[in-house]
């Protein structure tokens, strides 16, 4: 009644399979957060009161500057994101579509 199936992966071997993520995801992350955030920001200095605060004045003279970098490293550690996750790809594809068997006997060409 309790037999195991052999064809599903262990808890163990599926730790040992997980790749590490790529950096440039972290990036991404981390700038789109930041973006919401700037955004936000943006709207509560559009509501806020009228009387500005020095920091205030500053956000609003460089919020364009700020989101326009923000949108730069987005779009830039994305690009790389995939560009790795790319090779990664096909570099397991490769290996994949690899046909020589290690355990197969090599067969010296026979004149």
């Amino acid at each position: 009644m309790n037999a195991t199936d052999s064809s599903r992966p262990t808890s163990g071997n599926d730790q040992d399979s997980v790749e590490p993520l790529n950096p440039f995801f972290r990036i991404t992350i981390v700038a789109g957060g930041l973006f919401v955030v700037t955004i936000l920001a943006m709207i509560a200095s559009a509501l806020g009161p009228e009387t500005a605060s020095p920091a205030q004045a500053a956000f609003d003279e460089n919020a364009n500057w700020l989101l326009a970098a923000e949108v730069a490293a987005i779009l830039a550690s994305a690009v790389f994101a995939m560009a790795g996750d790319n090779r990664n790809l096909n570099d397991i594809h490769d290996q994949a579509t690899d046909t020589t068997d290690a355990n197969e006997p090599v067969h010296p060409a026979t004149d």
